[in-house]
């Protein structure tokens, strides 16, 4: 995630050495990490509601992290009551923003967390009251109009 002033924030996944991490991009150094627990295979990183989120593979868990110390605020599971085996991809449309904003002053019209895992859908899905809850799940098709499974790497383009 690039949120300005030349620093990177991403999540690395390898069960057992998976992080978040702040990364400087004109050195490639790395200023600040969270090392995940042992079991834990990191994947999508998001900035949503004035936090960082990682998603953890094939747990349903997701990680709430303070932006400034990636100290883990918050442990968190996905919706029971949709189709979601593995976790993979997580994006928001606050991710390249050019600046972090306080927790609860979301600076858009209506902040969005998108999720994927292994399968064909992308869920839609908001925090409040604690809890993540299923807004909407659609099909992701190609061009043709196939099913496109295993869709990982998610970005918003233009906050739509």
């Amino acid at each position: 995630i690039y949120l300005g002033k030349d620093t990177l924030y991403e999540s690395t996944g390898l069960r057992g050495q998976s992080t978040v991490r702040k990364v400087d991009l004109q050195t490639g150094r790395v200023l600040t990490v969270h090392n995940n627990k042992g079991h834990d295979f990191g994947e999508g990183l998001a900035y949503y509601k004035g936090f960082f989120w990682q998603l953890i593979w094939q747990k349903r868990t997701v990680y709430q992290y303070d932006v400034h110390t990636l100290e883990v605020v918050g442990t968190h599971s996905m919706p029971n009551d949709f189709d979601f085996d593995d976790g993979w991809g997580l994006a928001s449309t606050s991710d390249g923003l050019a600046q972090f904003y306080p927790p609860g002053k979301v600076p858009i019209k209506e902040e969005a967390l998108y999720v994927t895992d292994s399968g064909t859908k992308l869920y839609r899905v908001d925090f409040s009251d604690g809890t993540f809850k299923l807004n909407r799940a659609v099909t992701i098709r190609t061009p043709q109009g196939r099913a496109l499974e295993m869709a990982n790497e998610l970005e918003v383009i233009d906050r739509r």
